[in-house]
């Protein structure tokens, strides 16, 4: 199996039938990636009948808005359904973002969570990591790459997924390269 669920295709505007952008790309035996993580991706998730808990495996494009503003959501949401772990992969300022809408504003409150008996890991156990035009990664036989995307005013990344001779890519916002 080599497959994208589109969980949300929209634009900065917000429309009652088009979610901000999320994509799940999965393949061979429980190998997934969820790229961009939109307004709306915690319900079209479930609406796609994929478990919170299972998705430890982001990569986001780039820091807009539009791509990023469910994944607080996602963060708490995958946590109360049981994750462990969260591995998150980005371009310059995902670990900025991380720690901005994350750690800094919610750390208190998972203390409170995990008081309550919330897995300590599900908040701790989050690696967040920048990387740049280049970077790859095997993870779960699929060779992840990250190349380059023209989105000023902001560095973006499109992700290659090389599965058993089959390749897919996906990227968030381009413009025209000058």
């Amino acid at each position: 199996m080599f497959q994208i669920t589109l969980l949300g295709t929209g634009s900065p505007s917000p429309n009652l039938t088009r979610h901000h952008p999320a994509a799940l790309v999965e393949w061979g035996v429980g190998g997934h990636m969820l790229v961009d993580a939109g307004d709306g991706v915690v319900g079209q998730l479930l609406a796609a009948g994929k478990s919170l808990g299972a998705i430890e495996n982001i990569a986001l494009t780039h820091m807009h808005w539009d791509h990023i503003l469910g994944y607080p959501a996602l963060v708490w949401g995958g946590w109360s359904a049981g994750r462990n772990r969260m591995d998150v992969t980005g371009p310059v300022g995902t670990g900025d973002m991380h720690h901005q809408l994350v750690e800094n504003y919610y750390r208190e409150q998972a203390e409170w969570a995990i008081d309550l008996g919330f897995s300590r890991p599900g908040f701790d156990a989050i690696a967040v990591r920048d990387v740049p035009v280049g970077w790859s990664e095997m993870l779960d036989g699929c060779l992840l790459e990250a190349g380059p995307v023209h989105h000023p005013p902001m560095d973006a990344l499109a992700f290659k997924f090389t599965y058993q001779g089959h390749n897919l890519v996906v990227t968030g916002d381009t413009g025209a390269l000058r």
